[in-house]
């Protein structure tokens, strides 16, 4: 819709881009015109948000990589649990769960063709906030 509201201010927006990296106005211009008149659409998200959209994340790949992630990645903490001393359990099992979310969440994105480390990034996060929501409400409602 903004496109269509406002096909020129996006159009300046790219060509500011190319201008602030130093390409010269008049090839700022015409590669502006081309690509804006070939697709708008590709070109404006492409320019503004950083990705393309012809080149997404093939579902399948993704469902394919979480069905081989996470039974591998369940090795370690499983281990952690069972092997380690009961005093140190809780702080030896966050760290191999941490060690098997990086582990995972890397295998995941080199399956699916995502940018590694920020698979790495989003799962190691997304698992600490987990792991440390339910501990906090395990322990004030378990004891």
């Amino acid at each position: 819709m903004a496109l269509k509201n406002n096909y020129q201010h996006e159009f300046d927006f790219i060509k500011e881009k190319y201008l602030a990296r130093g390409i010269a106005p008049e090839l700022a211009h015409k590669a502006t015109y081309e690509m804006m008149t070939k697709d708008p659409v590709r070109t404006t998200i492409r320019e503004r948000f950083g990705f393309d959209v012809q080149n997404v994340i093939n579902p399948y790949d993704a469902a394919f990589a979480s069905l081989v992630s996470f039974p591998i990645g369940s090795i370690l903490p499983l281990a952690s649990i069972s092997l380690s001393n009961p005093s140190d359990r809780v702080l030896i099992t966050f760290i191999a769960v941490i060690i098997a979310l990086a582990i995972t969440g890397y295998s995941a994105a080199i399956l699916s063709k995502a940018n590694r480390w920020r698979g790495v990034l989003r799962n190691v996060i997304s698992g600490i906030l987990t792991m440390v929501v339910t501990y906090t409400i395990g322990t004030l409602i378990g004891g």
